[in-house]
């Protein structure tokens, strides 16, 4: 994916001054890259970032090729995670799953003078069925903190405790 300088903007657009497109783009995010034969570093824009009119004009432009600056790749890993053995599971586990990331949720939100044992005694009725316990409670955020870091669902990390 390519980035835009103003210049590039301009040369689509058929801008004879680029004082007014520098007054628009002065909010969007951008990236500071040296460019040979240029002495400071040039903002470049990214397509996305730019403000709707000019994604709009630059589309309707005939010199400007959009394959070559819109990004249409996944951030997402290619291989798709075996979700048969999370599809398998019976609805009393997923349900048990479910309530042991609510677990985790309400405990990372719990206040910091609360001790994790008061916590546990505190705790619904909905959830004595789990057996909550300090060590498991840390298993599950443990568990709840790898999925967000790896980016995919946090209830079926939680399936197989």
């Amino acid at each position: 994916m390519k980035l835009l300088t103003i210049k590039e903007i301009m040369f689509f657009l058929s801008y004879k001054s680029n004082r007014r497109l520098i007054d628009n783009l002065k909010n969007t995010p951008f990236e500071l890259k040296k460019l040979e034969g240029v002495k400071k570093k040039v903002k470049h824009y990214k397509f996305e970032n730019l403000p709707e009119c000019y994604r709009l004009n630059l589309k309707d432009s005939l010199e400007f090729n959009e394959s070559e600056y819109i990004d249409n790749s996944d951030n997402r890993p290619n291989e798709v995670p075996d979700m048969k053995k999370y599809l398998s599971v019976s609805l009393n586990k997923q349900e048990e799953a479910r309530l042991r990331l609510k677990v985790v949720l309400a405990y990372e939100k719990k206040l910091k003078e609360i001790k994790i044992e008061q916590f546990i005694k505190d705790l619904h009725y909905d959830f004595d069925e789990l057996k909550v316990s300090k060590h498991k409670i840390h298993r599950w955020q443990n568990k709840v903190n790898e999925a967000r870091i790896a980016g995919v669902s946090l209830t079926p990390r939680l399936y197989f405790l």
